[in-house]
């Protein structure tokens, strides 16, 4: 049997990145490789560690993977990767990190939303290993008894994210483990496509199949009359980008979001409103930051940076790379309030090392 080599990514960061990285000429290096880059800006200098990927190669995939196998698991990156049989990893999406720890990223996984989000630049790969980017907002509509009119629809605000909102609807999935952890609202069971049951508060998420959470404000709660034991239910995605233009993403098998993008046509082009980011500590601090990119032949660079802005960080991807461009987006400190999701020590790992500054250790 044919053995992969694994690049598990956890997303923090996409950058953009042109051609001429020098490699190794032969061997296995040519599939997977690494390098230690130093890039001046003024008076300020940057250690960057970057791993390299051919996507050409038939022997190397790309996948997105939760810690702990759940939406708002914890586990170390070396762990994770160790447990993936991967040879390299680099963390990804911003998370709750000093309350419960739950991502605020867009996470696909087989072509599957585990998690939505409604900021930043989302990077996904499809099954050919074509990589994309977009700032991808997903919305969330559905269906009773296979009707989609106006006494029948229905829609959600997201994911596997619980939402102490009146007003809410959420979606829960065997993603986020064996319990939605709503203590309010009413949770309709939904499995194999119908309606098992309607409780209150929290519920168990059956195996196959989903649970519904409800808000008890009226805007919310209106639409449980329309779920009672024995009617069928569906729900789809459909993605826009912040000006309300589709975006076709129905190739994409796994996808994380961050953000915000780095690079446009060579130029830096970071805009935090746009991309809907006003914390300081994502907007003018300083921190440990890692970025993920793709060049012109096909070669994905997953890279981590200690101690930069999100505008200077655009400025060493472009420094490191002057002839090309590709668009991407950068990431938060790990250990802010708005860190990655699964909590790791470290912002890359290759090849059993971890790279990066320390996070707050759990």
């Amino acid at each position: 049997m044919k053995r992969f080599i694994l690049i598990a990514v956890l997303l923090s960061a996409v950058l953009g990145w042109g051609h001429g990285i020098s490699k190794p000429a032969n061997g296995e290096a040519n599939i997977v490789w690494s390098e230690d880059r130093t890039v001046v800006l003024g008076k300020k200098e940057f250690r960057v560690r970057v791993v390299y990927v051919n996507l050409k190669s038939s022997w190397t995939r790309v996948t997105t993977a939760l810690g702990s196998d759940r939406v708002g698991g914890t586990e170390e990156l070396s762990a994770l990767a160790k447990r993936h049989g991967a040879v390299a990893a680099i963390n990804g999406t911003f998370f709750n990190s000093y309350s419960d720890m739950q991502p605020q990223g867009n996470i696909q996984i087989n072509g599957e939303f585990v998690h939505l989000s409604t900021t930043g630049t989302t990077v996904g790969f499809t099954g050919t290993k074509e990589v994309r980017f977009a700032p991808l907002r997903p919305s969330v509509t559905g269906t009773t008894d296979n009707n989609d009119d106006f006494l029948h629809n229905w829609y959600a605000w997201g994911i596997n994210h619980v939402v102490e909102n009146p007003a809410a609807i959420e979606i829960f999935t065997p993603a986020k483990g064996s319990k939605t952890g709503t203590a309010a609202g009413t949770s309709v069971i939904v499995k194999n496509g119908v309606v098992d049951s309607v409780v209150r508060g929290e519920a168990l998420i059956p195996g196959n199949g989903f649970v519904i959470n409800f808000g008890d404000g009226p805007d919310a709660a209106k639409y449980t009359e329309r779920f009672t034991r024995g009617t069928s239910v569906e729900y789809s995605l459909s993605f826009t980008d912040p000006e309300g233009s589709r975006v076709d993403w129905e190739d994409v098998r796994y996808s994380i979001g961050a953000g915000p993008r780095l690079l446009k046509d060579g130029e830096v082009i970071v805009d935090f409103k746009y991309e809907g980011f006003t914390d300081p500590k994502i907007t003018t601090n300083r921190g440990a930051r890692s970025a993920i990119g793709k060049t012109g032949d096909n070669i994905l660079i997953l890279a981590a940076v200690n101690n930069a802005t999100v505008p200077e960080l655009a400025l060493i991807m472009k420094a490191l790379e002057s002839h090309s461009y590709f668009p991407g987006a950068a990431r938060a400190p790990d250990n802010y309030k708005r860190g990655t999701p699964n909590l790791f020590r470290q912002a890359l790992h290759y090849r059993g090392e971890d790279h990066g500054a320390a996070e707050r250790g759990f």
